[in-house]
This record gives C-alpha cells, sequence and structure tokens, in this order.
C-alpha cells in the first residue's frame, strides 16, 4: 500500500466511522424517547400527603389506593418477559462460538 492511499483511506475510515456513531446516538435518543426516560409522572395523594409514581403502582396509591385524575392505568407500559429474549441470544452465541472452534480446530 502506498503511503499517498493511507490519509485517504483512514479518512474514508473515520468519516464511515463518525456516521456509524451518529445512528447509533440517534438511535439511543429514539429508544430513550419511547421507554419514557427522563420526566416521570408524579402523583400526590392528598389523603396521606405521599408522593408516588403512578407508573410503578398500577396508577394508584400504594398506602391507601386513591387514583388521581387523569392518570390512565391501562396507558402504563406492561412490564416485559426476558426470558427468551435472552435465551434466543445464548443459544446463537453458542453456536457461534461452535463455529469457531470447529473452524479453529480444522484451520492447524
Amino acid at each position: 500500500m502506498s503511503a499517498e492511499l493511507r490519509p485517504a483511506m483512514l479518512a474514508e475510515v473515520w468519516s464511515w466511522v463518525i456516521s456509524q456513531v451518529e445512528q447509533l446516538r440517534a438511535l439511543a435518543k429514539a429508544l430513550s424517547a419511547r421507554l419514557g426516560r427522563g420526566e416521570e409522572i408524579r402523583a400526590t395523594c392528598p389523603v396521606d400527603d405521599w408522593t408516588f409514581a403512578p407508573r410503578y403502582t398500577d396508577g394508584v396509591c400504594p398506602l391507601c389506593g386513591y387514583r388521581p385524575p387523569g392518570v390512565d392505568a391501562t396507558a402504563l407500559p406492561e412490564p416485559v418477559d426476558w426470558f427468551w429474549p435472552v435465551f434466543g441470544t445464548l443459544v446463537v452465541a453458542s453456536l457461534g462460538m461452535s463455529v469457531l472452534v470447529i473452524v479453529a480446530y480444522n484451520r492447524v
């Protein structure tokens, strides 16, 4: 490889890396907005003066059951069952490692 091509190739690779980082930042920002991170909805119970997050208490006060007006408990996100996604990831990683071991063993 000639010395004249290296700076041009490095600049091209660098611009590609920067574009990938920008895409990852945009994806992270979109996921953060989708998951509802940031501003948390808080409510204060007038009965016991307790401040709580309706998102984690099914929309009611955990002490007395007061339901604040304007909070829709059905719009709150459901918990995610992570067993199958994690299990699938483990299977894919195991298969990938098996292929790598077989390839490495046959190359020796």
